[in-house]
């Protein structure tokens, strides 16, 4: 959704969340900005995609592409955290004359598409109905909590009802088939691709790094702003991957001053 109509921010999100995660950054710029948030088909969103959409990597970048045109907000620029930066960088580097500028978080880059954690959900995917004793597992608070789900991405156990919001689409079988569908061919090699081109990306760059996080370690934060042309990189304490729920007031400050 977009609130206000200010100059247009888009918004991208990771696996196993929707734009709620965005609610206190948003919050913060709406009245500065057209803030963008849409529900990308990562598991937490409300509307399933139609049975044949595709959702591979390239796809949901063509997806986004798509959604930006749509919307007339190009060239837009671009905030992104999780398993979202991944296709920020993805969607940055195929469609440059999309993106403005771009503002990544502690995010998928690299080797870490996904998170050596998390490599499991890949193969899981392919497997008829395998991620339903994922869906059911979340169900429990021990599990949401445990490093697993979400218990390392915060440096603070997220608000029961936000932990609850993301899991309970999950439970409907058409929920889980878009999801599988946007995994189960999740492999480096696209963040790899994605971040040679973007070596010759002419637009403006910040990397806005939690120092806390244990999925996405602080060194890649800084070999993403080393390689990456007008890029700048700045630290955010206490800040782990979800860094929008740590460190929201800090966040929306950086990405005011950026785009200002």
């Amino acid at each position: 959704m977009g609130t206000g109509e200010r100059p247009p921010v888009l918004f991208l999100h990771g696996v196993f969340v929707n734009g709620d995660v965005w609610r206190n950054v948003v919050s913060r710029l709406s009245g500065s900005f057209d803030c963008v948030v849409p529900d990308l088909p990562f598991g937490s969103h409300h509307t399933p995609m139609n049975a044949d959409a595709d959702l591979s990597p390239l796809g949901i970048a063509d997806l986004i592409a798509d959604f930006i045109r749509a919307l007339d907000i190009a060239p837009v620029r671009l905030v992104a955290n999780d398993s979202g930066g991944a296709f920020a960088q993805i969607i940055t580097a195929q469609h440059p004359e999309l993106v403005d500028s771009l503002v990544l978080t502690n995010c998928d880059c690299y080797d870490n598409f996904f998170p050596l954690i998390f490599r499991y959900l890949t193969p899981l995917s392919r497997v008829p109905g395998g991620l339903w004793p994922v869906a059911q597992s979340l169900r429990l608070k021990p599990i949401r909590r445990s490093p697993l789900a979400y218990g390392w991405s915060t440096a603070r156990p997220l608000p029961p009802q936000v932990e609850k919001a993301y899991v309970a689409p999950l439970l409907r079988s058409e929920i889980r088939r878009d999801i599988a569908k946007a995994m189960k061919d999740v492999h480096p090699r696209y963040t790899h691709a994605a971040i040679q081109a973007l070596r010759t990306y002419p637009g403006r760059v910040l990397v806005a790094w939690g120092d806390a996080d244990k999925y996405f370690p602080l060194r890649l934060g800084e070999q993403l702003a080393r390689d990456i042309p007008n890029a700048t990189f700045v630290k955010i304490p206490n800040a782990r991957a979800f860094v929008p729920e740590d460190a929201p007031a800090e966040l929306a400050k950086l990405i005011s001053e950026f785009f200002t």
